[in-house]
């Protein structure tokens, strides 16, 4: 997608491509460092994103492979272990078909 923005000095505009952020996680994701775990966990943090689920449909659809484990590594990281605690306990029955 192409995002025009203004330069600070001038009247010129200057073109450049920018990533969904999005399709940024799953490139995070295929890698699974230790940095690229950690800036998914900030940007689900910032994103406020609840939605495991929903966000690896989304990755999937974009074609990723992502590793439910990891996935939710990231969530807890960015939401802290009781969240994560509860997702697990509202999802039990979803999250048995991973196994």
């Amino acid at each position: 997608m192409k995002t025009p923005i203004e330069q600070s000095v001038g009247n010129n505009s200057i073109d450049f491509n920018a990533v969904d952020i999005t399709y940024l996680m799953g490139m995070k994701f295929e890698s699974a460092r230790v940095q690229d775990l950690s800036d998914i966990s900030t940007i689900l943090k910032h994103d406020n994103n609840n939605e495991p689920f929903k966000l690896r449909a989304k990755l999937i659809d974009m074609g990723f492979n992502i590793d439910i484990s990891l996935l939710l590594e990231a969530y807890g990281a960015a939401h802290g272990m009781e969240w994560l605690e509860n997702f697990y306990r509202s999802n039990e029955t979803e999250l048995f078909k991973y196994i």
